[in-house]
């Protein structure tokens, strides 16, 4: 990783915290072994769990290298999607924000396998922001428009919008282009999905009639 913090540390006194900050990293260099590495990630989420302030800070520190350095996601693969499961277990507000914090800040040379990731992870936070996805669709950075277009489409998968978000979606769909990821199957994913619930909402009406 880029180890920022421990640039900051060498120009202070380390607190307690900075301290504490500085273990973590150091646990990842002497981690050895998938079982170490697994066991190490539910001991971290436990102590965020547990709201220890050290651990949301070095959480920010692993999330803001991933934003600098995007080719992390393929050097650090298994610390860049593990961080995001975690973040997903522990569904609080400020893990929500954390992982919010990334999409707002990430760079168009985002992979695209994490890009995928984060799109299918988002609809499992309790407190997700559907209108924050609909901005995100409509940025101009090519990563955070992908997202919030591929996030939205899992969301109308896993049933979790409004009848009028989803159309909103599904006219969006129809013109909507992106350079830099593929996103052309969505699109007739998403017709196949509208053409079901268009079926069933004039299904309902007929029988709303029948029983009239």
């Amino acid at each position: 990783m880029s180890r920022i913090i421990y640039k900051r540390s060498e120009d202070k006194v380390m607190n307690r915290e900075d301290k504490e900050i500085q273990n973590y990293f150091k646990e990842l260099e002497d981690i050895e072994g998938h079982y170490e590495f697994q066991a190490l990630l539910e001991s971290w989420k436990e102590k965020a769990l547990s709201d220890e302030k050290a651990i949301w800070f070095f959480f920010k520190e692993l999330i803001h290298d991933l934003v600098q350095d995007s080719n992390l996601w393929n050097t650090k693969s298994n610390l860049s999607v593990g961080i995001f499961y975690i973040l997903i277990d522990i569904n609080n507000i400020k893990a929500y924000s954390l992982a919010k914090w990334f999409i707002q800040n990430c760079k168009e040379d985002t992979p695209s396998g994490a890009i995928e990731l984060i799109s299918t992870l988002f609809p499992s936070f309790n407190l997700i922001d559907v209108k924050e996805f609909f901005h995100y669709l409509n940025s101009k950075n090519k990563a955070q428009s992908a997202i919030g277009f591929l996030t939205l489409f899992n969301l109308a998968m896993e049933r979790k919008l409004e009848i009028e978000e989803e159309k909103n979606l599904f006219e969006i769909a129809k013109t909507y282009k992106n350079d830099y990821y593929y996103v052309a199957h969505i699109s007739e994913l998403l017709q196949f999905r509208f053409h079901n619930l268009s079926s069933k909402e004039e299904s309902e009406k007929i029988d709303i009639q029948l029983v009239g």
